[in-house]
């Protein structure tokens, strides 16, 4: 069961492409969703989002965050 913690508060989801280099030499290219919200919000890989009607689940939360913003990857909760 999940509790509600924030409610409307402004944030931003979009895509980002990651380059990887791999031993081979070859690059692997990624895409992942990332939600950038204030950075006094708190934020747990345990969490999960809803934005739109679509639920995420948090992969991980940026440990090199701004001090204005905080970044955390997310993957599809379906």
């Amino acid at each position: 069961t999940w509790t509600t913690i924030y409610t409307a508060i402004p944030c931003r989801i979009g895509d980002e492409t990651v380059s990887e280099r791999q031993g081979d030499g070859s690059v692997r290219v990624t895409r992942q969703t990332v939600l950038t919200l204030a950075y006094d919000k708190d934020l747990l890989q345990s969490d999960q989002v809803v934005c739109n009607g679509r639920t995420y689940e948090v992969a991980g939360v940026s440990a090199h965050s701004w001090r204005t913003a905080r970044r955390a990857t997310l993957v599809d909760a379906r």
